[in-house]
């Protein structure tokens, strides 16, 4: 069984253990914006219990979940508490987060947003979040490219690597 394992992982270097990565929504409360805006918080913990590092995406909009490609409109740092995403502006708005092998980040109060007003009426409703092992933005790595964004411009092609894509249910209130 090692020997088939080892040479899995010769094979595959870079396929995801998607079962040794969870993201965990905690509902905590939901404030209203101009109508008919809504924000939702929650309380997100992101475990990696994998021997590699992963990036979770997280959308910012109800509705408008990440693509596994797109075209980058803009880009910016987000801090959460003491965690840092990079948020990119594409067709839809997420955050991305780096999580080192065996680690775990909660992110205390993570926000996603609504117009959708049926939402409220709801208990819970779908939440589309995507694992790669990793993210490339035109030739760039996502880190080059967020150190180097103004040079390079906006409209360059992003593409997440060995991508799984998960829909789950959260709660939109108590």
């Amino acid at each position: 069984m090692i020997v088939l394992s080892i040479l899995l992982s010769i094979l595959f270097p870079h396929q995801l253990p998607k079962d040794n990565i969870t993201v965990d929504f905690e509902f905590k409360s939901m404030g209203l914006g101009k109508p008919t805006l809504a924000f939702y918080h929650y309380q997100v913990t992101l475990t990696n219990q994998s021997s590699q590092p992963v990036y979770i995406i997280l959308p910012r909009w109800f509705g408008d979940e990440p693509n596994t490609s797109g075209t980058v409109s803009g880009a910016q740092y987000d801090n959460f508490d003491k965690i840092k995403g990079c948020t990119l502006f594409s067709e839809t708005t997420f955050t991305v987060f780096s999580i080192k092998a065996k680690g775990k980040v909660v992110l205390s109060d993570y926000d996603i947003e609504t117009f959708d007003e049926s939402i409220q009426k709801k208990f819970t409703t779908k939440l589309r979040y995507i694992i790669c092992s990793k993210i490339t933005v035109g030739n760039y790595s996502l880190v080059e490219f967020m150190e180097k964004q103004d040079e390079f411009g906006n409209n360059l092609i992003y593409k997440f690597e060995n991508p799984i894509v998960k829909d789950i249910s959260i709660k939109t209130s108590k």
